[in-house]
C-alpha cells in the first residue's frame, strides 16, 4: 500500500517541478551570491546528501539518482550530464533535481542574509568553495600585484601583508599564493634570499 502511494505521489509530479542542472546551478549562485563554481560544488553536495531528489537518464533507461552518483561525478551543467569517473560507465543525462526539495535544502543550509549581506558563520560555504567576494578579491590583487614596479624587489611577506591592507579579509592566503606564482616570476621576485637593499656610500 505504501508503495502504492509513494508511485502515485511521484506520478502527480509535473515537468515543471523539477529543475535541469544549469537551473539549479543559477537557482543557486542567484539567491546565496556565489560565483558559478561555487554552485556547482554546492549542487553537488545537494545530491550527496540524499535529500534532494533527482533523476537522470542512464543507457536509455530514466531513474533516480543516488549519492554515489553524485559522489563519483563530475557535474556538466552545459549539456545537463553527470560525467561519471574513470569514464568506463559514460556519464548521466538529462538530469534534473526536484525543485522545491531543492529550495528546502538550501534554505536549511544558508540562514537569512541581512541587508549587509552577512551570513552567520555556520552558514558560509563549507571550505573549499570561494564566494564571490573572494573571487573578486583575488581577481583585483592580481590586478594590483601586476602594476607593482619590479624595484624595489619584496618579499613574498612583505607582498602579502601589504595585499591584506589593501584587499582585506576576503583575500586568502591561498589566493595571494596563486596571484604570487602567476606574476612574482614576472618581476623576478621568487628568487630565494631576501631583496638587497643598498648599503650606504662609505
Amino acid at each position: 500500500m505504501m508503495q502504492r502511494d509513494q508511485e502515485e505521489s511521484s506520478a502527480l509530479r509535473t515537468d515543471d517541478q523539477w529543475t535541469t542542472l544549469a537551473g539549479a546551478v543559477a537557482r543557486i549562485a542567484a539567491g546565496h551570491s556565489l560565483s558559478r563554481g561555487a554552485a556547482l560544488k554546492v549542487l553537488q553536495q545537494a545530491g550527496i546528501s540524499g535529500e534532494v531528489p533527482a533523476r537522470g537518464v542512464y543507457f536509455g533507461m530514466r531513474g533516480p539518482l543516488g549519492t554515489d552518483d553524485w559522489r563519483r561525478s563530475q557535474i556538466d551543467p552545459e549539456t545537463g550530464a553527470l560525467v561519471l569517473d574513470g569514464g568506463l560507465l559514460g556519464r548521466i543525462t538529462q538530469v534534473t533535481l526536484a525543485t522545491a526539495d531543492l529550495d528546502w535544502w538550501l534554505e536549511q543550509r544558508y540562514a537569512a542574509q541581512g541587508k549587509n549581506d552577512t551570513a552567520a558563520g555556520g552558514d558560509l560555504p563549507p571550505s573549499g568553495v570561494r564566494t564571490r567576494a573572494e573571487e573578486t578579491a583575488e581577481e583585483k590583487c592580481l590586478a594590483w600585484f601586476a602594476g607593482l614596479p619590479p624595484k624595489p624587489r619584496k618579499s613574498k611577506a612583505i607582498a602579502l601583508a601589504e595585499a591584506k591592507t589593501t584587499f582585506g579579509q576576503s583575500l586568502s592566503d591561498s589566493a595571494f599564493s596563486r596571484v604570487w606564482h602567476a606574476e612574482a616570476p614576472k618581476k623576478d621576485w621568487n628568487k630565494p634570499g631576501r631583496p638587497r637593499t643598498k648599503s650606504a656610500p662609505g
